[in-house]
């Protein structure tokens, strides 16, 4: 037992050793945790699915009733079957990334985004893909310039402006990139 502050014993807090067996515990946990807050988030559900941290049998949601960038976002991710047209794609790219000075959606989300990206590469269309990099100058830059995302997401931002020969700050994230994300296209 550590003690913290004063030798009373209700300051004691008890320390536990992150051992193997505790790591999968925690492991389990957040991944229970994740999977929990994710169940009425589409695109979240559809994320864990393509990352192969969830085995849902089907989805639970109408992508009818979703937004176009939803759509768009989950398509890119190929886990439902989810599919978009091609016109569908460029209306989205043509919309702006404020409204009356309000971000949309796909402005704070490099994840969803990413996904559009997929779904661009995908489609192999020289217009769309002209079309995709217009779209995110308008935001991405002024995201990741702004000190608004984190490491992580802004590695994201950087496979999103720079494809495969991006820099990125962290390892983790072009591992990622390596086997999800460049595999599957």
């Amino acid at each position: 037992m550590e003690r913290f502050g004063n030798d009373r014993e209700d300051w004691a807090i008890p320390v536990v050793p992150v051992e193997k067996e505790n790591a999968y515990q925690l492991r389990e946990y957040l991944q229970r945790k994740v999977s929990e807050s994710a169940h009425g988030d589409p695109f979240k559900s559809s994320f864990l699915r393509f990352l192969g941290l969830s085995k849902d049998g089907g989805s639970a949601f109408d992508p009818a009733k979703l937004s176009l960038y939803q759509r768009c976002a989950i398509s890119g991710l190929d886990v439902w079957g989810v599919t978009v047209l091609a016109q569908d794609v460029s209306r989205l790219l043509g919309q702006a990334a404020r409204i009356d000075s309000t971000p949309r959606p796909w402005v704070s989300d490099v994840f969803g985004v990413m996904a559009v990206k997929r779904l661009v590469d995908r489609l192999n269309d020289n217009r769309i893909v002209r079309e995709f990099e217009h779209w995110t100058s308008g935001f991405l830059a002024q995201q990741v310039g702004g000190d608004h995302l984190n490491l992580f997401e802004k590695d994201i931002a950087a496979l999103i402006r720079g494809g495969e020969s991006a820099v990125y700050a962290t390892a983790c994230v072009p591992l990622f990139l390596h086997y999800c994300y460049f595999a599957a296209i």
